[in-house]
């Protein structure tokens, strides 16, 4: 049987040690921030250069630093990093036409920074490529909201609503019996060769270099 009286507790050894360890974890915490924004200097640089792919790795390694502070919303400063990292991979991934990749990275992102006018530009400019017109229309009329003075922007919502158009007019157009027709086996090729395509120039357009969009993420 332990004797309570006589047993001592060094309480003082106890809360030094967890002080410690404390700091400890700080230390490690702000050497992955601080490796996260040296990757990203590396990777604007890289950008900046034309090496799309290379920055997007040395992008990837800046995420991964600080990922589990970042998405576990631990450290303000290892969530700007993380946010940060992110948007220049949806930039990266955009040049490289990842259309997914680049909508991901841009709503991870924007879960943390709803408002951040580059995560909504960049995630609508994926979300049309991708055929997903309601959200780009979304996201690039609340980009717009937050930055109305760029032309870019405002050309590629434009762009999107009216295709937007073209495609629920064609639905009201389309014939009685059309659906149970495409159900039952028949042919739809000409229905679909005769879809509005997007302009090729709006496809080749890089639409992050406006002055509001560039690289680096402040």
């Amino acid at each position: 049987m332990v004797d309570c009286a006589e047993e001592k507790v060094d309480w003082d050894a106890i809360f030094s040690s967890d002080t410690e360890d404390e700091d400890a974890a700080k230390a490690k915490l702000q050497k992955k921030v601080a490796e996260a924004t040296t990757l990203k200097e590396e990777g604007n640089a890289l950008l900046q250069k034309g090496f799309v792919s290379e920055a997007a790795t040395v992008y990837r390694r800046a995420l991964a630093a600080v990922w589990a502070p970042y998405r576990q919303r631990q450290d303000r400063d290892a969530v700007a990093a993380g946010v940060a990292a992110d948007l220049n991979l949806a930039l990266c991934h955009l040049k490289l036409e990842a259309w997914e990749q680049a909508r991901r990275c841009a709503g991870r992102a924007l879960e943390v920074e709803p408002c951040n006018a580059k995560g909504l530009y960049r995630r609508g400019v994926a979300c049309s490529r991708l055929e997903l017109l309601d959200a780009a229309e979304a996201d690039l009329a609340a980009a717009a909201q937050l930055q109305p003075g760029a032309a870019d922007l405002r050309k590629e919502l434009a762009a999107v609503r009216a295709r937007l158009q073209r495609v629920k007019g064609k639905d009201r157009a389309l014939p009685r019996g059309f659906l149970e027709a495409a159900a039952d086996g028949g042919d739809t090729c000409e229905e679909k060769k005769c879809e509005p395509q997007e302009p090729e120039e709006e496809k080749n357009d890089e639409p992050e270099e406006a002055e509001w969009a560039v690289t680096e993420q402040v």
